[in-house]
């Protein structure tokens, strides 16, 4: 990468004898901003965006006012150290209405692409959304998006499989990312200092969901919602996964096999009163929890003061294949329904196959484990069971 100092450098390997040519103090560059507190807000910029060309270049500094859309089959190249000063209320749309749209946000380390507010506010703005219409090949890459969330609306929203990488979204209102999407070649996203810091709504992008950095937000956590019979890995991504629907169910009637993995360290919570079931009414699932003794898979409360019964609890049910595992994993705070006659337990196994490996079962309302028409093929062994209401285990005769 050629750096921003390779004029001044060349000017001075021309000085000989002790003398540089009067050129060389002309040939020092200003250092372009990196984030919006290096931004002067007052300066003029353009105050037309264009919109109605099939192709166009944006560099420089631009006034943004109202929404600007492209939906026109428009081809945009958004150049390094471009700044978009966004007036209260603005917005950028691409893809809107499903129509047809290209960006090519292509800002570097030196010289991001910046999104800021005209005032130093979150919520001055509303944000950027990448619509349906944005075409798989756009891309953005270092860009940073400031002071949105207007309305509570995300300060980038991304409904095309787009690749985001090195995209910071810092300081904003409401939610940082929103995506129904995401491109297989994101990577390294920071999210911090918003409300919220992601929602997720379906497995790939779950799935797809890149490392970075996800914390500093109010809530440091990834809703996730509309994810029933899709197969998804959760990562850990250093904050919590929290599932936003009451009911979630894996394992599709008369489709293929879904597959649901948890990776070590991952925590998965619920939402109050809320359950996720695997392989209901015989319909396939495998379903990995691979924690290890120091990062295990936790199944907890969204609570930050946590009560038994928060939550329903898991089930395995009838379609659970042979090869799900639970392994080092935690379920705490479950179990809502509690006694003998409601299946009230943090785990309940119901018909399916599998084993459950060295986990631990804890401060539930009913039952640590409830065990009903368990199949000869399923294998428990080392469990913990700590302060649950009803008891350590229920098993059905």
């Amino acid at each position: 990468m050629r750096s921003r100092f390779a004029p001044l450098l060349l000017a001075l390997s021309a000085c000989t004898g002790g003398e540089c040519p009067e050129t060389a103090d002309d040939a020092t560059e200003t250092a372009p901003p990196i984030t919006c507190a290096d931004v002067d807000r007052s300066q003029a910029g353009e105050t037309n965006v264009p919109t109605d060309e099939a192709e166009i270049s944006l560099s420089g500094v631009y006034r943004v006012a109202g929404s600007v859309i492209y939906d026109s089959d428009e081809v945009v190249t958004i150049e390094p150290g471009t700044v978009f000063l966004m007036e209260a209320g603005a917005s950028v749309r691409f893809g809107w209405r499903s129509d047809p749209a290209t960006v090519f946000a292509g800002g570097t380390e030196e010289a991001p692409i910046l999104f800021c507010g005209t005032e130093d506010a979150p919520g001055h703005w509303m944000g950027v959304e990448l619509l349906g219409g944005t075409r798989e090949d756009s891309a953005l890459s270092h860009v940073r998006i400031e002071d949105a969330g207007l309305d509570g609306m995300p300060a980038l929203s991304v409904t095309s499989p787009v690749d985001l990488v090195s995209v910071a979204i810092v300081d904003n209102a409401a939610l940082g990312l929103y995506a129904e999407a995401l491109g297989a070649g994101s990577s390294d996203l920071t999210v911090a200092g918003n409300d919220v810091a992601v929602e997720l709504l379906n497995g790939e992008t779950i799935t797809r969901l890149p490392a970075g950095d996800y914390t500093g937000n109010a809530d440091d956590v990834v809703l996730v919602t509309n994810i029933d019979d899709e197969d998804v890995v959760f990562h850990d991504r250093g904050v919590p996964y929290r599932q936003t629907a009451e009911r979630v169910v894996y394992g599709p009637a008369g489709g293929p096999e879904v597959s649901v993995t948890y990776e070590a360290g991952v925590e998965y919570q619920f939402c109050q009163d809320c359950f996720v079931v695997y392989g209901w009414r015989s319909d396939p699932a495998t379903v990995l929890a691979l924690g290890t003794p120091e990062a295990p898979v936790v199944f907890t409360s969204h609570n930050t003061d946590p009560r038994p019964g928060d939550w329903d609890g898991v089930t395995l049910a009838t379609g659970v294949t042979s090869s799900s595992r639970f392994e080092h994993t935690i379920f705490e705070f479950g179990g809502k329904a509690g006694g003998e006659d409601t299946n009230g337990a943090n785990l309940v196994v119901s018909g399916g196959l599998g084993s459950v490996v060295d986990c631990t079962f804890a401060d539930s309302a009913g039952y640590g484990l409830w065990l009903e028409d368990v199949e000869p093929g399923f294998v428990e062994r080392g469990s913990l069971f700590v302060d649950n209401g009803e008891g350590e285990r229920f098993e059905a005769q």
